[in-house]
């Protein structure tokens, strides 16, 4: 998943740093089929929104070239050029989403605490980190660990932890995974992941 999906909370608008599952929904389960040049990040960009507890695909950019089917009832129209590459934007879709699991959304950058080179900020480089898990598409729990963050943020300025030393390095990774409940590992084979979007597929397609 590319961290440059977000969603709005509360009229706040927050960046998505990880999912289970990888993908909240793909474009695949409305017949969007990525092209050989698109399989290449970022396939597509997505706005989700939280209205009343349930989650909503807002805004879907995916790439110019391929199909672009009807989603609930909105045609993709403008085309927009992001980090240089052309896209066909889908704009107020307001499609429920049938997503099961946990998603964890940030806001307020405070510092790069960079843990890899994947170019990925780690959790606690935001100073809002939220975990919201969700029962197919309803919001059900809401658990602020921006405490925790915080946490791991002054552990590091005051010198009792250094992410340049393995020991610390996996003792800052064990805590947030401990802290956290959603399982964020990326599937374990292309045929667990081809699974996944079967199953969502046939959640978009019922008559």
């Amino acid at each position: 998943m590319k961290l440059n999906h977000q969603l709005l909370l509360n009229d706040k608008k927050f960046k998505i740093i990880q999912c289970e599952n990888e993908y909240i929904v793909h474009p695949i389960a409305f017949g969007i089929i990525p092209t050989a040049q698109s399989l290449s990040d970022p396939f597509f960009i997505g706005t989700f929104q939280i209205k009343g507890f349930q989650l909503l695909l807002l805004h879907l950019n995916i790439p110019s070239e391929g199909l672009c089917p009807v989603i609930n009832g909105v045609t993709a129209k403008s085309i927009e050029t992001i980090d240089g590459m052309e896209f066909k934007q889908y704009y107020d879709i307001n499609q429920p989403l049938h997503y099961t699991g946990s998603i964890t959304i940030a806001d307020d950058f405070v510092k790069d605490y960079s843990m890899n080179d994947t170019g990925q900020a780690p959790c606690f480089c935001y100073k809002c980190i939220l975990e919201l898990i969700f029962e197919d598409g309803i919001l059900i729990t809401t658990i602020d660990h921006s405490r925790d963050m915080l946490r791991i943020r002054k552990n590091i300025e005051l010198g009792l932890r250094s992410l340049s030393k393995k020991r610390d390095f996996r003792c800052i990774e064990h805590f947030i995974k401990s802290t956290f409940i959603g399982n964020y590992k990326p599937f374990s084979s292309p045929k667990k992941s081809k699974k996944y979007l079967n199953k969502m597929k046939k959640q978009y397609n019922k008559k």
